[in-house]
């Protein structure tokens, strides 16, 4: 029996259920939401493997939300549902990292199996001969991202969670500019609104506690007028 997980984002209850029921026979864990809202909070507390979602939804539809997990640089799997049987449709999903498509309503054997092929594809993809790095290095500091346990040294440093992703997203990007749009979707699921100071913040309180002098930082540099870079060394 399969362990995956699979969220359905649609907003046709009939069409969901019947997904549903037929991919939990075969052995899938399986979420239903039916918009952009229902999708953030499902993802903010579920670890899931891949993504059905359709085209065209009340509120946010199918492609924006593609661009925005695309865009933070979330290379889940996701099928695409639509109603449309145009090929520029098709293409727009393609370029925008749909990793596949089906036309509505899909046949339910065709749809088990594209999940099959896009999770046999993705586990090639995370899972090549080197090993995926747990522990990273900075300074006198280890920190480690399955864990979210940080010491300086031997000494530990409390983070909080909302630290540890800041910290987590930092190591696993290191001399890249990350904007505050980036980090803002990243770690809240939404677009950085120029007012809102919580960013900075945020970067103030993980700052206070890797560096020796906050003034004049060594670690998370701030790229003026872009967002921050974080230098390992």
């Amino acid at each position: 029996m399969s362990n995956e997980h699979i969220l359905i984002v649609d907003d046709e209850p009939s069409l969901q259920q019947a997904i549903a029921q037929y991919l939990e026979i075969s052995g899938f864990t399986v979420g239903c939401v039916a918009d952009g809202i229902g999708f953030d909070e499902y993802m903010s507390k579920n670890d899931v493997d891949l993504l059905i979602l359709d085209q065209m939804m009340p509120g946010e539809d199918g492609l924006s939300i593609t661009r925005r997990l695309r865009s933070s640089d979330n290379d889940i799997p996701i099928l695409m549902l639509s109603s449309f049987g145009e090929d520029v449709d098709r293409i727009i999903g393609l370029e925008v990292g749909v990793d596949d498509y089906l036309a509505k309503p899909p046949n339910l054997r065709e749809v088990l199996a594209r999940i099959k092929a896009l999770l046999r594809r993705n586990q090639k993809k995370s899972s090549p001969n080197s090993k995926k790095i747990l522990e990273y290095q900075f300074g006198s500091f280890s920190y480690n991202i399955e864990t979210k346990q940080l010491l300086n040294k031997k000494d530990p440093i409390k983070l909080t969670s909302t630290e540890a992703k800041l910290l987590t997203l930092f190591v696993q990007n290191p001399n890249k500019e990350l904007s505050r749009d980036h980090l803002s979707r990243t770690l809240k699921g939404y677009e950085h609104d120029p007012f809102d100071r919580s960013i900075d913040v945020l970067i103030k309180r993980v700052r206070e506690k890797i560096e020796q002098n906050t003034s004049a930082p060594q670690f998370i540099i701030t790229v003026w007028g872009k967002g921050y870079q974080f230098i390992p060394d």
